[in-house]
């Protein structure tokens, strides 16, 4: 498979930068996504599956 593929082993800055900007992304997504659900109506099937009210807080 690596013939086929090409691939070759990551090296040491290589791997660095992926483990360094893999959880930096991680944390960049989980941010938008609270601040989507704070700042986001929920859609009404969402509000039905949950329970959730219209005028509830977060």
């Amino acid at each position: 498979m690596e013939t086929f593929f090409d691939t070759r082993p990551v090296g040491l800055s290589e791997g660095l930068m992926i483990l360094v900007i893999g959880p930096a992304l991680l944390f960049v997504l989980k941010v938008e996504k609270r601040l989507a659900r704070r700042f986001v109506k929920a859609p009404s099937v969402w509000r039905r599956r949950t329970g959730a009210r219209r005028d509830a807080t977060p």
